[in-house]
């Protein structure tokens, strides 16, 4: 599943507080588009934390997981599309909470310096 387009999504819903495959992140936003299509209703969540996106996730409505995502990379960019849903990881006193990039480093949150 390519890239969504999200000009092509209408707003369904926003969390003010989000979680990441079921694994809480304070201070994390999402916003989840849906767009109907012929194989089905399409989503796709957009993650923020202070206020810079930081993750896309989508797949289909009824299915019980992420069929694909991508991850903001340090320098603001986005990383390649990988298939299923994100690897998190929580906040510990000795960590902050991170995302799994597509090269396997561990990018902790925090705002993207050119997002917005």
């Amino acid at each position: 599943m390519d890239v969504p387009d999200l000009t092509e999504y209408r707003l369904h819903r926003v969390a003010e507080q989000a979680c990441v495959d079921g694994v809480p992140m304070a201070g994390l936003s999402a916003a989840f588009y849906r767009r109907t299509a012929p194989e089905g209703e399409r989503s796709v969540g957009v993650y923020r934390f202070a206020g810079a996106e930081v993750l896309q996730a989508w797949g289909y409505v009824n299915e019980p997981h992420c069929r694909a995502h991508r991850v903001r990379q340090p320098d603001g960019k986005w990383g390649e599309a990988l298939p299923g849903c994100p690897r998190v990881r929580a906040a510990t006193p000795a960590d902050p909470p991170a995302l799994r990039a597509a090269s396997g480093t561990w990018l902790p949150l925090a705002p993207a310096p050119h997002a917005r």
